[in-house]
């Protein structure tokens, strides 16, 4: 705190601090913990940004299955099940409540020039903004699957050596889509829609959920798709086959 505070010092701007880390910590501790180290008083604002639940809760389970070190083995639905209330706003909001310092909430749709309102709400003109690039990193429904199967293979090595073959495949990345089943689903709905009324009240936020037709039944790839792994997995001979009847359970 020392040293931060100590950089912080230097300089007469805003100072931003982003950590997707912090969502999980007593941020407001965190600020008061860091104003206790300044002589000067500053105005501080606490700010998230708000992501469609069943949306948010794709890309957190999407990165973990990216994250090696995770290992995430659970399959979405029971993924969504025991993780509903994590991914919620009002208990982060009401963990920061009692501090009395500035909570503010932005709405991440649509998601097309998020970076530039973001930017802005900061304080940055719209002609200080460069042209800003998305780059798509989450995995498509196909690579999803391949993840997932490939953890029933035992070795280690085998698996890593699996998991560099099957990212050659042909499109690896892909928006998440809806994955999640209509049990599932369901299920989370419940502390969802009390959610959303929440960003509604606190922030005047309103994040439509995705419409039933846009649900499908869960995480399934076509045929083709299944080919696609079937191809990879026939060089790894029992544990390509383990890799082949774990995904053929998600052909539609």
């Amino acid at each position: 705190m020392d040293s931060l505070a100590a950089e912080c010092s230097q300089t007469d701007k805003d100072i931003l601090l982003s950590c997707e880390l912090l969502d999980s910590k007593d941020i407001g501790a965190f600020a008061q913990a860091l104003l206790d180290h300044f002589n000067a008083t500053l105005d501080v604002e606490i700010l998230f940004a708000c992501r469609e639940h069943f949306s948010r809760a794709a890309s957190w389970y999407n990165n973990r299955a990216r994250l090696r070190k995770v290992n995430e083995c659970r399959l979405p639905d029971q993924f969504l099940i025991e993780r509903a209330a994590d991914i919620c706003y009002a208990p982060l909001v009401r963990r920061l409540g009692p501090r009395g310092v500035e909570i503010t909430a932005l709405n991440y749709h649509p998601s097309a020039d998020w970076v530039e309102r973001f930017l802005t709400h900061i304080g940055f003109a719209r002609d200080q903004i460069p042209a800003i690039k998305n780059e798509l990193i989450s995995f498509s429904p196909k690579m999803l699957v391949a993840h997932l199967a490939v953890t029933e293979v035992q070795s280690e090595p085998r698996r890593r050596a699996l998991r560099r073959a099957l990212t050659r495949m042909a499109a690896p990345r892909a928006p998440s889509g809806f994955i999640f089943g209509p049990e599932a689903a369901e299920i989370a709905e419940q502390q969802f829609a009390a959610d959303r009324q929440f960003l509604k009240d606190e922030f005047a936020i309103e994040l439509a959920p995705p419409p039933a037709e846009a649900r499908g039944s869960g995480l399934r790839i076509g045929r083709d798709e299944f080919a696609d792994i079937a191809a990879v997995a026939k060089d790894f001979g029992t544990d390509g086959q383990a890799v082949v009847d774990f995904a053929s359970k998600f052909v539609r």
